[in-house]
């Protein structure tokens, strides 16, 4: 079985699976609040259409809510300053600091875009506190997308385009990794770590034949 980096198992489905084991021990559910595309807070990360009120609905005075306890820092394409503002706030009022994954930049046809964890480098930076990062490279990601898919690490294969998250995450997870040369890695950038893929190709159509 191969896992690639954008394979639906990826750090958008392991983020509600590893929040709810690190919340675990606490007796309440976090307060769910949403800003824009850039903050979700709890468990939930899809989001939900309102539903109309019924006509004879009167305006009723809304119940403060308790502080988020988990802020979770996922990809977006737009970033509002309101929303990082309220980011730090969050973050400096107690609220548990999570990111989906670490990369500083991704890919688009105009050329290199700010990821996530260029993002949460910035509210690091104001807050003074690190994220823990649920995505590649961490293996509790690698595990819960094999048992999602039903297979094993030792059948299973991870293709990606990164040294730092890709290839370091199946290697910690126990499995062969292959690197898919692009603009972002190149052959000179293997040497940078004290790691190795187990295969490197140009083109992820060099494995049709080893499927």
């Amino acid at each position: 079985m191969i896992i690639c980096s954008d394979h639906p198992s990826g750090a958008r489905y392991s983020a509600p699976q590893r929040l709810a084991h690190l919340h675990r021990p606490q007796p309440r559910r976090p307060s769910i609040e949403s800003a824009h595309d850039l903050l979700i807070h709890g468990w939930q990360l899809r989001r939900r259409r309102a539903r109309p009120p019924p006509r004879d609905h009167r305006p009723q005075a809304q119940q403060p809510s308790s502080p988020p306890t988990l802020l979770v820092r996922g990809e977006t394409r737009t970033y509002s300053f309101e929303a990082l503002t309220k980011a730090i706030r969050l973050i400096n009022a107690s609220a548990r600091f999570i990111a989906t994954n670490p990369d500083e930049t991704g890919p688009s046809p105009e050329g290199v875009l700010p990821a996530t964890g260029s993002v949460a480098a910035l509210i690091t930076k104001a807050t003074g506190k690190d994220p823990y990062f649920v995505g590649k490279p961490n293996p509790l990601m690698m595990r819960a997308g094999l048992n999602r898919i039903e297979a094993h690490s030792e059948t299973s294969a991870m293709i990606g385009d990164r040294m730092d998250t890709d290839v370091l995450a199946g290697l910690e997870a126990g499995m062969e990794t292959v690197l898919v040369l692009t603009w972002l890695t190149t052959t000179a950038d293997i040497d940078r770590y004290p790691f190795k893929p187990s295969w490197v190709v140009n083109s992820i159509a060099d494995l049709v034949e080893e499927i």
